[in-house]
């Protein structure tokens, strides 16, 4: 079966980003699930909104994994940063809280401003903007 063309964009788009567009993307679509997750909270679709929020958490998860414990105090103080954001969604979502999803998106923007300014000093073949378009799927 041949997969459709915009899910082969999506895949090459993730195959060749480098690391720190990589990075970029996954917290492009924590934002994402999480606007989504308040939307669908909002209207009641509890469903929707918890698919949502297992998306933000399966994304930090990755990040939480990807972590080199040994690198130092920055390793340590993100695995705090990211251990605490899926420990609020998780609370977000079983207290159906729009209100606390929305205190991690604005912590969670706050962290990919920071990303994106050192992806700017870092890989000078790109330009890092919020809006990639490409959602990991998951």
């Amino acid at each position: 079966m041949q997969e459709n063309v915009p899910e082969q964009y999506r895949k090459a788009k993730i195959e060749t980003a480098s690391p720190g567009r990589l990075i970029l993307l996954g917290y492009e679509n924590i934002e994402g699930a999480i606007s989504n997750a308040i939307d669908f909270c909002e209207n009641k679709n509890y469903l929707q909104m918890n698919e949502e929020l297992i998306r933000a958490q399966k994304i930090i998860n990755e990040f939480i994994m990807a972590l080199n414990m040994g690198a130092g105090q920055l390793s340590n103080d993100l695995f705090r940063i990211y251990s605490f954001w899926v420990k609020k969604l998780i609370e977000a979502n079983l207290n159906r809280d729009a209100k606390q999803m929305l205190e991690i998106k604005e912590m969670v923007a706050v962290l990919h401003n920071s990303w994106i300014e050192a992806v700017k000093q870092v890989d000078t073949s790109v330009t890092p903007t919020r809006s990639s378009n490409i959602e990991w799927t998951g």
